[in-house]
């Protein structure tokens, strides 16, 4: 039998109980992504993931476009440094928007990132975040 908070809940986000508790791991601020729903009349727990899917990917794409500014500036003061301009050549090719996938389907909800180990490699601290922010880790993708 369902608490009142979990009917009104699922009922609320068109999910189901179990899925009701994914929501527990998510660490973003969910108020203005919630107003934003109920304003545009598309309150889903499918659309609540999305949300937070968006906002990783956009906090990827900071960290992403900082790591690479800061390795940029470091590879014009060192040119001739052979591990420096592979890091450079080999990172500067990635594309969050291309790499960067979710898939919300209540307990099948799932967000993967292509080239996981090397965003974790050049971004280890930045991805821990951004997962434990979302509430999800990510999977990769072949």
């Amino acid at each position: 039998m369902l608490s009142q908070k979990d009917c009104i809940l699922t009922h609320l986000l068109d999910c189901g109980s179990l899925d009701l508790q994914m929501l527990e791991d998510i660490n973003y601020d969910l108020d203005e992504m919630l107003d934003d729903m109920i304003e545009n009349g598309d309150l889903s727990l499918n659309n609540l993931f999305a949300l937070v899917f968006e906002k990783g990917k956009k906090d990827l794409k900071e960290a992403y476009n900082a790591f690479m500014a800061d390795l940029e500036s470091e590879f014009v003061q060192n040119p001739d440094d052979k591990v420096l301009a592979g890091a450079v050549m080999e990172f500067s090719a990635f594309n969050i928007d291309d790499d960067f996938s979710y898939f919300t389907n209540c307990l099948d909800t799932h967000v993967s990132l292509r080239y996981l180990g090397t965003y974790r490699e050049y971004l280890p601290t930045e991805i821990e975040e951004i997962e434990n922010n979302m509430g999800f880790a990510f999977s990769d993708v072949a």
